[in-house]
């Protein structure tokens, strides 16, 4: 739904087609505050690109980090591989006198608050530096099998942190007549004492774009047999190391509707809502009693958030010029 269509709805609902009462600077503004509003209140299906995911590199010791410049609302945040619990900024005090056994633990989730615009995560980060592997040994070895073509190998180092980005990348293994050979991996490097496991990528027959293929399960085996078909290979191996990064999931500040043909960010199931915050707003203005609209938005909203609390939240960002 475009601003003018929402400016039109609601001029309606508030009887002032012909534009004696309000002007539409303020009607626009109205409805801005009320987007805003719900950005942070309703389920992402219901926005329209809002939802945005970023990583931010930890530094050594360092618990606290700038927000995105278009931060709105934090969906959720992943912490060396863990989804982050989030706790209020007054509870912070709480957590940091846990015994420093949590934040080792292996079944505690990381936690996380947010405060002055800032992003804070505990425990502290400590940076491993680890970095990615050589690359190992790839042969054809004649037996039947599954693969044809020319296929690349890369390997990662997985700590309890995270992943590396992939290693080095082997010799080419070439295939030429179907069924005539597998390929098998040698000298696959090993790590240091923070390495637990290992993934193994792989290129499809004449790709270029590498997929999961195997995981060696500890920081000791050296060999690897591969006749996995093209079908069954599994995810992109990562371009980017994932051991100290934090991502977040968030939505992204509206950005204001100026113009008559800008597009409501809200998804149209829920422009009512929109459209009621900003009435209640407008009536507000001129003194005039908003509990009627206010019942319904309030029932409406709860009804899509599954409780009050997010309606009394609206409530309380209404005393907001």
């Amino acid at each position: 739904m475009t601003l003018n269509d929402l400016l039109w709805t609601l001029r309606t609902k508030l009887n002032d087609l012909d534009g004696d009462t309000y002007i539409e600077f303020s009607l626009v503004d109205y409805l801005n505050l009320s987007v805003e509003d719900l950005a942070s209140l309703l389920p992402e299906s219901a926005l329209i690109g809002l939802t945005e995911k970023t990583g931010i590199p930890s530094v050594n010791g360092t618990n606290n980090y700038s927000l995105p410049a278009d931060f709105h609302k934090l969906i959720h945040l992943t912490q060396n591989s863990k989804p982050s619990k989030l706790i209020k900024a007054t509870q912070k005090y709480v957590y940091l006198n846990l015994p420093s056994a949590y934040a080792g633990g292996a079944a505690e989730r990381p936690l996380h608050w947010i405060d002055n615009e800032r992003i804070y995560v505990y425990p502290t980060p400590s940076i491993t530096g680890v970095v990615a592997p050589t690359l190992p040994t790839a042969v054809k070895v004649a037996m039947p099998g599954l693969l044809m073509g020319t296929y690349y190998y890369k390997i990662t180092f997985v700590t309890a942190e995270g992943e590396t980005e992939m290693g080095d990348v082997s010799a080419a293994v070439v295939i030429t007549i179907a069924g005539e050979a597998q390929a098998a991996l040698a000298s696959i490097p090993l790590g240091g004492a923070l390495v637990e496991q290992r993934n193994i990528y792989r290129t499809k027959g004449n790709g270029s774009v590498y997929y999961l293929v195997g995981n060696l399960p500890n920081n000791t085996l050296t060999v690897f047999s591969d006749n996995i078909p093209d079908t069954s290979l599994g995810a992109a191996g990562p371009t980017a190391a994932t051991i100290g990064q934090f991502y977040l999931d968030y939505v992204k500040r509206p950005t204001r509707m100026v113009l008559a043909a800008d597009v409501c960010p809200i998804s149209d199931q829920y422009t009512n809502l929109v459209i009621a915050g900003a009435e209640m707003r407008a009536l507000n203005s001129q003194k005039q009693d908003i509990s009627v609209v206010k019942a319904l938005h309030d029932q409406q909203l709860a009804a899509v958030i599954g409780g009050q609390e997010g309606a009394q939240a609206i409530l309380v960002s209404r005393q907001r010029p």
